[in-house]
């Protein structure tokens, strides 16, 4: 789950490779830039940028419901419409959103019903952005773990790449974190020397365009990472996101 990319500690943060603008900005005039460059040489943009497929699986990110009967019937209906799994944003996510008191131990509850609802082998992953503190995120880790979820998003704020660190100490599932960590491609090193994440994060808003990811996408290579496309909150940026 991304805050509002205007408020992002990402988008506030200047470029200095694009004399001072905005990555947001910068990210909005580089995918123009990309669609211009495709259409004058009559290629789609993932031609561009070497083709080397043309098709991936997708998995569908909930909303933040306020029961657990929402997620159980979205992630079954995603799972019929054939996506290749589905991301939960828990109950505790209301802490932020509406300032509501909910307890770690309803975020546990709502992790065992999809999984029962799903299955056992269909790929679930919690992200819970940014709403645990640290004790919460080795509890709530170690039991999305042991539920077969495939990774842990974002459990701690985005700049505590010490907790990070000392989160990865305690858990085996992987760890995704940087989806809105500031300073650039710059800010994005010391996750990868000090392996704080399994994954590298981006999209094309918070993340300086089509440009910005594909230089994540180097940087996560060069580190023997992964790197993981976020949504980019509307339509044609999402499109931009997957070329």
């Amino acid at each position: 789950m991304a805050r509002t990319p205007g408020n992002s500690r990402a988008s506030g943060t200047r470029s200095p490779a694009c004399g001072g603008a905005d990555p947001c900005i910068q990210g909005i005039i580089d995918v123009a830039l990309w669609d211009i460059a495709g259409k004058t040489a009559n290629l789609p943009v993932y031609r561009l940028l070497g083709a080397y497929r043309d098709r991936l699986p997708v998995y569908a990110s909930s909303w933040v419901h306020p029961e657990i009967e929402g997620y159980v019937n979205e992630a079954l209906a995603y799972q019929e419409r054939g996506f290749a799994g589905y991301k939960l944003h828990p109950l505790t996510q209301a802490r932020i959103m509406h300032g509501c008191d909910v307890p770690l131990a309803a975020d546990l509850e709502l992790c065992n019903a999809v999984r029962e609802a799903v299955g056992p082998d269909y790929p679930l992953f919690l992200d819970s952005a940014w709403a645990y503190n640290y004790s919460e995120a080795v509890t709530a880790g170690r039991h999305i773990q042991d539920l077969g979820y495939q990774w842990f998003e974002d459990p701690l704020a985005d700049e505590d790449l010490n907790g990070y660190l000392r989160l990865k100490q305690q858990l085996h599932i992987p760890l995704m974190a940087t989806e809105i960590t500031g300073g650039g491609l710059t800010g994005l090193v010391p996750w990868a020397v000090h392996r704080a994440t399994d994954y590298l994060r981006g999209d094309v808003v918070l993340k300086g365009g089509i440009t910005g990811m594909m230089k994540i996408a180097h940087m996560a290579e060069a580190f023997h990472l992964n790197c993981e496309l976020h949504g980019a909150y509307d339509a044609m940026n999402n499109l931009a996101t997957s070329t």
